[in-house]
C-alpha cells in the first residue's frame, strides 16, 4: 500500500493499522520542503501494535547512547560495537526480520542477551524510542508512505497500543505549541547566558544540572534523553528562563569543529568486500590514482583497520549483503576519532533502492552501479582528492 499524506493524515493511517491488526512495516518519507533534508522513518507493527520505530535521519546509535547515559551504560554500547559479536548477522528469510538487521535494535537485543540491562529497562528504553519517533511523525505534514505486510521482528521485545499512544502524543504536541515562538524545534541547543539570576532562582542541584546541560552543545531532545524525561517536560521547565533571557537557544550545537582541510587526503583506501567484487581492475584504478588499497573481507577486522589507518576513502561492496553493508556504513559514521571519510558503495543493478536511499542518508556517499567503467571510478577519485568534504550523491554507471 503506497500513498501520500495529502490523501490521508498520519494519525488516520496509524489508526487504520491498529483497526486492521496490521503486521508489517511502514516507511515514511518527508521531502526537503518540510525539513532541511529528506527524512525517513521506519515503523514496525505486530497485529496492530507498534513493536519498533527508527529514524534514518541522524547518527544510527546516538539516540540509544543518549538514553543509556542515564544508566551510565553508554560505554557498554561502545564495547559492544567494537566486538566481533556485533557482526553476527542473521539472514532475512520469508519477510522475517531479526533484531540484528537494524543497528539500534541489534544493540538493544544484545544488551539484553548479555545482561547489561534488565528486560524491564529495555522495554522502558524501547517505549521512549517509539514515543520520540511518533512525536516527530505526528507533528509533520505532507510526504509519502509505503505500508508493507508481513515484515516484522522476531523475537520482539515489547508491543505498544496505538490509540493510547496517539492520545498521549497529541496532548504533548498541544503543550509543545504553547512554547512558540520561544521554542520551535527539539534540535535547538540552550546556552546559559545569565548564571547569576538563575542560581538565585532555582535550587543548587537543579542549577548544577543546567550548567552542565546548557552549554550550547546539546539539543533539547538530547537533554531530555540524558535526564530520562520527555521533550515537552524539559522544554516547559526551561521556558520561563528562556523568556527572561537567562537562557539562549541556538539552532545547532556550538561545539567547535575540527578543521578537515589539512590532512584531508589520505593515500590509503580500505576496500571491504569479497575478492571477486573488488577485482584487479578496481585495485589497478586505485593505484593509478595514487591510492594504496587494503582489501578486507571481515567486517570486524575492517572497523579495526579503519580506526588504525584513518583513511579518507572507503570502498564498500554490497555483495556481503545489503543489510550488513548498511550496518557497517552506519558504524563507520559514528567512530568518534574518525574524520568523515568518503564511502564509495559498489552496487548492482538489482540492489534494493530503499537500502541505497538509507545508505545515502549517512552522507559522504558515492554509488557505482555495475557494470561501470574504470573512468567512472577515476572521476570520483579525482574529485575526492581535490575536495575535503562533499555531499553524497548517486553516480549511475
Amino acid at each position: 500500500m503506497y500513498g501520500s499524506f495529502r490523501d490521508i493524515d498520519i494519525q488516520t493511517l496509524l489508526e487504520f493499522i491498529e483497526q486492521t491488526q496490521h503486521s508489517g512495516e511502514l516507511l515514511i518519507e518527508f521531502p526537503a520542503q518540510e525539513v532541511s533534508n529528506p527524512h525517513f522513518w521506519l515503523l514496525y507493527f505486530h497485529y496492530g501494535q507498534i513493536t519498533y520505530a527508527v529514524s534514518y535521519n541522524s547518527l544510527p546509535l546516538q539516540r540509544l547512547q543518549d538514553y543509556l547515559r542515564r544508566y551510565h551504560l553508554d560505554s557498554s554500547l561502545d564495547e559492544l560495537i567494537t566486538s566481533n559479536q556485533w557482526f553476527e548477522i542473521y539472514p532475512k528469510q520469508d519477510n522475517l526480520f531479526t533484531p540484528r538487521q537494524i543497528p539500534e535494535y541489534n544493540a538493544l537485543w544484545q544488551l539484553l542477551e548479555n545482561n547489561v540491562v534488565s528486560p524491564s529497562e529495555i522495554k522502558r528504553l524501547l517505549r521512549n524510542i517509539i514515543q520520540e519517533t511518533v512525536f516527530d511523525i505526528l507533528s509533520l505534514r505532507d510526504g509519502n508512505f509505503l505500508l508493507k505486510k508481513n515484515c516484522h521482528f522476531q523475537p520482539r521485545i515489547t508491543k505498544i497500543k496505538i490509540t493510547p499512544l496517539i492520545l498521549k502524543i497529541t496532548q504533548q504536541q498541544q503543550q509543545w505549541k504553547q512554547l512558540f515562538p520561544y521554542i520551535i524545534s527539539p534540535e535547538q541547543c540552550p546556552i546559559l547566558t545569565n548564571p547569576g539570576e538563575l542560581k538565585n532562582t532555582i535550587n543548587p542541584s537543579a542549577y548544577k544540572t543546567l550548567t552542565v546541560a546548557c552549554q550550547g552543545d546539546l539539543s533539547l531532545r538530547r537533554i531530555a534523553r540524558y535526564l530520562n524525561k520527555d521533550l515537552v517536560t524539559i522544554s516547559q521547565a526551561l521556558y520561563p528562563y528562556i523568556q527572561r533571557g537567562w537562557l539562549h537557544l541556538t539552532s545547532s550545537p556550538t561545539v567547535a569543529k575540527e578543521e578537515t582541510t589539512t590532512n584531508a587526503y589520505s593515500s590509503t583506501v580500505i576496500c571491504i568486500g569479497k575478492p571477486e567484487s573488488i577485482n584487479e581492475q578496481i585495485t589497478l584504478t586505485l593505484k593509478q590514482e595514487g591510492y594504496t588499497p587494503i582489501l578486507l573481507n571481515n567486517p570486524a577486522e575492517a572497523v579495526s583497520r579503519i580506526i588504525e589507518e584513518q583513511p579518507s576513502l572507503i570502498l564498500l561492496s554490497l555483495d556481503m549483503s545489503n543489510r550488513l553493508a548498511d550496518q557497517l556504513a552506519s558504524i563507520i559514521r559514528r567512530i568518534p576519532q574518525l574524520s568523515q571519510p568518503l564511502i564509495i558503495v559498489l552496487a548492482s543493478f538489482n540492489s534494493d533502492p530503499l537500502q541505497l536511499a538509507k545508505l545515502e542518508l549517512l552522507g559522504q556517499i558515492e554509488f557505482l552501479v555495475s557494470p561501470f567503467e574504470p573512468s567512472d571510478l577515476s572521476q570520483i577519485l579525482k574529485a575526492h582528492q581535490s575536495v575535503s568534504t562533499r555531499n553524497g550523491r548517486a553516480l549511475l554507471a
